[in-house]
């Protein structure tokens, strides 16, 4: 009768605790984890919110250009390098920012690729790799720009049009990098260095040769539509893909890989899209407030990685300290045991001619004698 009660009772208590089992959507990510995301990210979005609240309140962050008029009644008073400056203010701001986003990003990608080394973590020099090939693609973005490379007129598509290229490679590299890497090949396989170095080459070979073609041709298709919602559709392309990494793929490589680097490219993520964001309903010309906005976004979209690989070398140190404690602990108790086993050996070798005595004189005797004689045996 229990047994049949039990059975009764066993369906109903079953689906009871199948109610109360979460989503499947909800165990994506450890609870630690979803906390630490939830709180840097909410961290994160406000900060990359803020220029548009305050662009909404009025303010600029555009560089106040001087009137032609103003520069014209003023020939008399300022040489021609302080008329050029007054002219070129925009451009510098865009040369600063790109280059820090650029140095940021080589700093990270070499960063990333000296990590594998040490941890043979196969997603980090796909990752590094990205962040090179979109900082050499910035660097020659900014001097085409600057008309550095070439000393004719850049099509005024160039800048927009090289920008969206950019990020569409960044963003496609790491989105395969991470899926057939680190996703279909696990983090166990290893990529020799020669292909990492050839990879890096090949990809830094195609972002200069593409920034020499759009520099020397004579047309380059419409980038900017000042008058649309969407002023740059170009760059609808990578935030379709940086939103379809951060949600599709990095979730799964945190699970695979949970370090401070794979918590640092999900909330990099956040940044990435912003910057998108700005330069597709923002941005309708080059240097106006939306344009700078997402260019300083994008140091911040380098810097988290960055900040994840410095937490990552930082616990790897740690840990190799504790092993390092535990092996000289360890040291310490060997040569205590070892110790302890000579002074034992030492006494054991002094005692061992009066027991070995002993024993001679008991087996030059029969049993019968032992008794009787006991007091002939030498004293031990």
């Amino acid at each position: 009768m229990q047994i049949e009660a039990l059975l009764r009772v066993a369906p109903g208590a079953h689906m009871a605790n199948l109610s109360t089992r979460p989503p499947s959507h909800h165990r994506s990510l450890p609870g630690e984890a979803r906390k630490s995301l939830l709180k840097w990210g909410g961290l994160l979005a406000g900060l990359c919110a803020l220029p548009a609240v305050l662009m909404l309140f009025g303010v600029s962050f555009e560089p106040a250009a001087a009137n032609p008029e103003e520069i014209g009644n003023l020939k008399g008073e300022l040489s021609e390098l302080d008329i050029a400056h007054q002219w070129l203010k925009g451009s510098f701001l865009h040369t600063l920012l790109e280059w820090t986003a650029a140095c940021m990003a080589l700093f990270v990608g070499f960063l990333a690729i000296a990590q594998y080394r040490l941890t043979k973590e196969i997603a980090l020099p796909v990752i590094g790799l990205a962040l090179i090939c979109a900082a050499g693609m910035d660097a020659f973005h900014t001097l085409a720009a600057d008309r550095l490379m070439s000393s004719d007129t850049v099509h005024p598509d160039f800048m927009p049009f090289t920008w969206s290229v950019g990020r569409f490679l960044n963003a496609s590299i790491q989105l395969l990098g991470l899926g057939i890497f680190a996703i279909w090949l696990p983090g166990r396989k290893k990529i020799p260095a020669p292909v990492v170095m050839g990879m890096g080459v090949v990809l830094l070979a195609i972002t200069g040769l593409i920034t020499y073609a759009a520099t020397s041709a004579d047309s380059l298709p419409q980038t900017m539509f000042a008058d649309s919602i969407l002023k740059r559709p170009f760059d609808l392309a990578p935030l379709g893909l940086f939103a379809l990494t951060g949600v599709a793929l990095l979730p799964l490589y945190y699970r695979r890989n949970p370090s401070p680097f794979s918590m640092a490219l999900m909330l990099a993520v956040i940044p990435q899209v912003a910057v998108q964001l700005y330069m597709v309903f923002g941005s309708d010309r080059v240097f106006d407030s939306a344009f700078q906005a997402a260019h300083a976004l994008k140091t911040l979209e380098y810097l988290i990685p960055a900040i994840g690989l410095m937490l990552m070398f930082g616990k790897g140190h740690a840990r190799q300290q504790a092993a390092e404690v535990e092996l000289v602990s360890a040291r310490r108790d060997v040569e205590k045991a070892s110790s302890s086993k000579g002074e034992f050996l030492s006494a054991m070798s002094h005692e061992s001619p009066r027991l070995l005595g002993a024993r001679r004189w008991f087996a030059c005797r029969t049993p019968h004698d032992v008794p009787k004689r006991t007091h002939d045996a030498p004293q031990v």
